[in-house]
C-alpha cells in the first residue's frame, strides 16, 4: 500500500500496461459517471422530481435501437405507491386503511 501512495492512478496504470498487466481504476460514483464509457452511453441522465426537484439518475444500462427505454418517472418517495401495490396484491381498500392507521411501514 505504501509503494501505491508514490505515484497517481494514472501513473500506475501506465506502468501497469506496460508491465501487460491488465488493471484498471477504482472509481468513486462521481469518477464513474465522468468516465468516457458512461457518458458515451448517456450513463448521467437527469430528471425532474416533484419533491426534490431536479435530480440525477443512473441511465439505463442497456441500449435497444428499434424500442429504446427511456426513464419516464423519477423514483418513488417511501411508500408513495404502497397503496397501490397492497391492492395489486389482493388487499381490500378497508385493510389498507387499517394498515396506515396502525402506521405500518409500507
Amino acid at each position: 500500500a505504501g509503494r501505491f501512495r508514490g505515484g497517481t492512478t494514472a501513473e500506475w496504470l501506465a506502468r501497469l500496461d506496460a508491465a501487460d498487466v491488465p488493471a484498471g481504476p477504482v472509481n468513486d460514483v462521481l469518477a464513474a459517471f465522468a468516465a468516457p464509457q458512461a457518458l458515451a452511453r448517456e450513463m448521467d441522465v437527469s430528471i425532474e422530481h416533484g419533491v426534490l426537484g431536479h435530480i440525477r439518475q443512473a441511465g439505463i444500462p442497456f441500449k435497444l435501437s428499434v424500442t429504446p427505454a427511456t426513464l419516464r418517472m423519477p423514483p418513488p418517495l417511501l411508500g408513495e405507491h404502497s397503496a397501490e401495490v397492497l391492492a395489486e396484491l389482493g388487499y381490500a381498500p378497508d385493510e389498507i386503511e387499517r394498515l396506515k392507521a396502525q402506521q405500518v411501514s409500507l
